[in-house]
């Protein structure tokens, strides 16, 4: 799980990031709102891509 922990930190540290990079206090809280409700989705559907291309680096080319 540490592991899990450490990237999963990583993605926090963007998303705060982005937050404090903000303008506004109406522009952090759309930044929060939105990288929530459109980002967490995407980042699923990028693991599961990432599980997909290393599965197949591990297995090897297809012949």
């Amino acid at each position: 799980m540490a592991r899990y922990a450490e990237k999963t930190r990583q993605i926090a540290e963007v998303d705060v990031d982005r937050a404090l990079e903000a303008t506004s206090m109406d522009e952090a809280l759309r930044t929060v709102a939105l990288g929530t409700a459109l980002l967490d989705p995407m980042l699923l559907t990028l693991r599961r891509l990432a599980q997909q291309v290393v599965a197949a680096e591990a297995l090897g080319p297809d012949d």
